[in-house]
């Protein structure tokens, strides 16, 4: 591996200056689990990683008073969204998701915003922040902006971060009572196969409002699927429980993998199909448990 210079600054204007001065020849650096991987085997070489853990703030992890939104510092790993008591009492879903990524070393070290902004198309936190509705914050030589996470990606290893931006949190927000959801996977290798997330709300009647359904690893990056969302929409939970199948097929129409590793086209298809069915059956079923 190339030698490499890692800075250590102590804000974050002072990091997207060092980005800026180094260019091309720099990145920066989070938990590190995707980048220096990738840089050991030689497919990637930057002569300076600007460190981000230490800066103050980058470690937040609260909920906004003012609108109850999770806020998630650049610092903050897999670990400790998986095991924060605040999460799993306020936004349980994204624990349970949290403590399934990859393996334990992965996540003590790993943090989400990392994982965001490295973009591997096989990965569980994408297709569920897109679902979520949740928004990037972020910061760079222009001042800051706020991207929603269904505009954050442009295909695999590709997002829409500009030269020496960074992530610098992530805000999800709150679901209320009646805002189901739910997240499954499959993979056979340590990396996701597929991954599909369900969220709507129970309105009036038992009435689907604004479902959002996401599909992730079987395209170049996550996204959802607005044929299924339209197919939802005002249905009764009932009437879709009894169409679950034609649900996943509609899914199924609108995805187009590729073969790979994780399996052929032919079976990406069939597993879109089942396990859009069974995400959301997992979420009717969490109706009037008062939790997501």
């Amino acid at each position: 591996m190339r030698p490499f210079r890692l800075h250590r600054p102590e804000s974050l204007d002072e990091a997207i200056h060092i980005l800026e001065k180094e260019g091309e020849d720099a990145r920066p650096l989070s938990g590190g689990t995707e980048l220096l991987l990738l840089m050991k085997q030689g497919f990637a070489s930057y002569g300076n990683l600007v460190g981000l853990t230490r800066i103050p703030g980058m470690d937040r992890l609260e909920v906004r008073k003012a609108d109850g939104a999770l806020v998630i510092g650049a610092g903050v790993t897999h670990r400790q969204l998986e095991r924060s008591l605040l999460v799993r009492e306020r936004f349980p879903l994204l624990a349970e998701v949290e403590g399934k990524v990859a393996n334990v070393r992965v996540r003590n070290s790993g943090t989400l915003a990392g994982n965001l902004a490295f973009a591997e198309p096989h990965s569980d936190p994408a297709t569920l922040h897109i679902a979520w509705g949740a928004v990037l914050c972020i910061r760079g030589p222009e001042g800051a902006r706020k991207v929603p996470a269904r505009e954050f990606w442009r295909g695999a290893f590709e997002t829409v971060l500009q030269p020496a931006e960074v992530i610098e949190s992530v805000e999800l927000p709150p679901l209320p009572p009646n805002r189901l959801g739910a997240y499954s996977k499959f993979g056979m290798h340590e990396r996701p196969s597929l991954g599909v997330a369900v969220f709507f709300t129970c309105g009036e009647g038992e009435r689907i409002e604004d479902p959002r359904v996401a599909v992730g690893c079987v395209e170049p990056h996550a996204r959802r699927l607005g044929e299924v969302e339209t197919a939802l929409q005002g249905k009764c939970a009932a009437d879709v429980e009894a169409s679950l199948s034609d649900i996943g097929a509609i899914a199924a129409g609108c995805v187009d993998p590729i073969t790979d590793l994780h399996g052929s086209r032919e079976y990406k298809l069939h597993l879109v199909a089942e396990f859009t069915a069974r995400t959301l059956k997992r979420a009717l079923d969490r109706n009037g448990e008062g939790r997501p």
